[in-house]
């Protein structure tokens, strides 16, 4: 039997938001009952606590497990002090205390680390400390399972996009402790490749928000993920405004 695993990125609950896309982006993910469900940052749009709170609401309607971590919108912007000494203060109260998340269900070990911080912006980072914690969860996984790392910020840019993200030698690492898939969003656009260094990185658009960062391409969308014995099938589900639906492309 495959494992299924719905990956939805950059909602942004504020102005960019799209409020007739929830429910019909929530029927559709329950719809495929999946073993875990991942969002991979930027709940908000301006880390505003009744954002995060219709963030939580929308979290807590998700088929469980699933496994969030915040982005860069997740923290302050105009607020200098808690932009840099309590960036994440709004997303720990409201959404999890903790911003790295591992979730072992159905054979997956799924280790989100959180990229965002008081200082980033396009650039994310992740420190030496998480990246020993994560060495930690994979090694003391069950075997057999399938591995996967999360972040916010992206490792390779899609053609015709130029922000930084975050360091692409980081994936030679992933694949060292058998990581196979690697979830990411940032750029609003969907972007899947193998990489060299051997894991598969799903990129994903934003699923609800009308905020482009000047995309040719602009559509909303998530990603169903199907894990087989063999294989690794990512589907691109684009919002259809005409049939009102999440359908597969």
């Amino acid at each position: 039997m495959g494992l299924t695993i719905v990956h939805l990125s950059d909602i942004h609950y504020g102005p960019p938001f799209q409020e007739a896309l929830e429910p019909i982006l929530l029927r559709q993910v329950q719809a495929e009952s999946p073993n875990l469900v991942v969002v991979s940052g930027d709940l908000t749009q301006r880390a505003k606590s009744a954002q995060f709170l219709q963030a939580r609401a929308f979290l807590e309607r998700l088929p469980n497990p699933y496994l969030v971590i915040p982005g860069n919108h997740d923290v302050p912007l105009y607020n200098v002090f808690d932009r840099l000494f309590r960036s994440l203060e709004r997303y720990k109260r409201h959404i999890r205390p903790q911003v790295d998340m591992t979730v072992q269900v159905d054979g997956i070990t799924a280790v989100g680390l959180n990229s965002a911080f008081g200082w980033t912006n396009d650039a994310g980072r992740i420190t030496a400390s998480q990246l020993a914690s994560a060495e930690e969860a994979f090694a003391a996984a069950p075997k057999p399972t399938f591995k996967l790392v999360v972040t916010h910020h992206h490792f390779v840019n899609p053609p015709g996009v130029h922000q930084r993200g975050l360091p692409e030698r980081l994936l030679e690492r992933f694949a060292a402790w058998g990581v196979e898939l690697v979830l990411t969003g940032h750029t609003h656009l969907s972007h899947i490749e193998r990489h060299p260094a051997g894991p598969v990185l799903a990129q994903a658009a934003t699923a609800t928000a009308n905020r482009w960062k000047k995309l040719a391409k602009r559509v909303n969308s998530f990603h169903v993920i199907t894990v087989g014995p063999d294989a690794i099938q990512v589907q691109v589900r684009e919002f259809d405004p005409a049939r009102q639906i999440y359908a597969p492309v």
